[in-house]
């Protein structure tokens, strides 16, 4: 897929209208390895969401920023994919924009790589894990797994290591800025009357608000550009959600799509502008499609909790997670083709080790 996308050439930026689209994908039904940015105007004060990684776009985003005087800087989220390159194109009057739970993540601004992979070796199965990553063959990753010290003292600095290198090779150098950043509280939202419906989020300017979709990750915010109708969404809506061990959340996910879906239909929502594809325009179509999206998500949270049922929620994640990844069903088929390590927008064990986590809780209280 990487070196299909080399040999093409992408004309950057994109226009839908008055929106302008930096993206890395060839095709409209194709994800992006990286985050698309947005660039936009709002009364004369020029807006760029989520800056995202890697030299091309930087020195895309540095040639079509250099006559901008004002230029802020929005975050959907803190994953590097779509900050990297905040502080390197970022100038000293630009203003950047997170959700407040990013304030103590940006600190450690690989943490969703080397901090995801540590995650997931200390709290699931870690020959599995081991395996998965690519880098060991199954008896040896059983026999790392299995040695006490080599499990304990060697493997999480390995793969801290490892992480690292991998981030490093994907989204290049990053610095953090810590000048001219709002962090929007959650304390200090505000009520936002919209068509028909009131929600509570934060005035970025006029007719132009924020709202918290947590559920990819706990920092995770929406944009609405009201006066053109876009709906900046970043991963809100990416299938299969959540893909981060550390701050996602299977309820939320749920709690912002519907939230999504009722802003589309409340607002007559003309452009959804996603995170990882090509925009969906048209009312009807942005409906039907976040339909779908909630849709897939729940015929895959079902079928997990049905094997969950079959074997009792007393079995560990990594055996229920084998069971569903080996059903015979197309949709399981389509995410296996992408499932992590072949892709990082698909992390399916970890969907199951979350679900699995929060049925325990419904049930135990802890």
């Amino acid at each position: 897929m990487n070196d299909f996308r080399k040999k093409q050439k992408i004309e950057n930026p994109q226009y839908f209208n008055s929106l302008k689209m930096f993206t890395s994908s060839v095709k409209k039904n194709r994800a992006s390895a990286v985050a698309n940015t947005y660039c936009f105007e709002i009364n004369k004060n020029h807006y760029t969401i989520d800056t995202s990684c890697g030299k091309k776009r930087r020195n895309e985003l540095k040639g079509f920023l250099k006559d901008k005087r004002k230029n802020t800087i929005l975050c959907t989220h803190y994953h590097n994919d779509h900050i990297a390159n905040n502080w390197l194109i970022a100038k000293k009057n630009t203003a950047i924009i997170y959700h407040k739970n990013a304030k103590s993540k940006i600190n450690w601004l690989r943490t969703n790589s080397t901090g995801q992979i540590l995650k997931m070796y200390s709290t699931m199965d870690k020959k599995s894990v081991l395996s998965r990553l690519g880098f060991f063959n199954k008896k040896t990753a059983a026999f790392l797994a299995q040695s006490p010290l080599i499990s304990r003292f060697i493997i999480p600095p390995l793969l801290f290591i490892i992480a690292y290198i991998v981030s490093f090779k994907n989204t290049g150098f990053m610095f953090p800025k810590k000048r001219n950043i709002t962090w929007l509280d959650p304390e200090k939202k505000v009520k936002i009357d919209l068509n028909s419906i009131t929600i509570e989020g934060w005035i970025i300017d006029k007719d132009f608000y924020a709202f918290e979709t947590p559920g990819h990750t706990d920092c995770h915010i929406t944009f609405y550009n009201n006066e053109e109708k876009i709906l900046f969404c970043g991963d809100a809506l990416n299938f299969l959600n959540p893909n981060d061990i550390q701050f996602g959340s299977i309820e939320k996910t749920f709690s912002t799509i519907d939230l999504i879906l009722n802003i589309a239909k409340d607002e007559d929502i003309k452009t959804l502008a996603l995170g990882h594809y090509y925009p969906i325009t048209g009312k009807e179509n942005i409906i039907k499609y976040i339909e779908k999206i909630k849709e897939k998500h729940e015929y895959v949270y079902g079928l997990v909790k049905s094997q969950a049922k079959i074997g009792g929620c007393h079995l560990h994640p990594e055996k229920i997670y084998k069971e569903v990844i080996n059903l015979d069903d197309p949709l399981i088929a389509k995410l296996r083709r992408i499932n992590f390590p072949v892709s990082t927008l698909v992390f399916l064990d970890v969907f199951v080790y979350k679900l699995l986590a929060e049925i325990k809780k419904e049930i135990t209280g802890y």
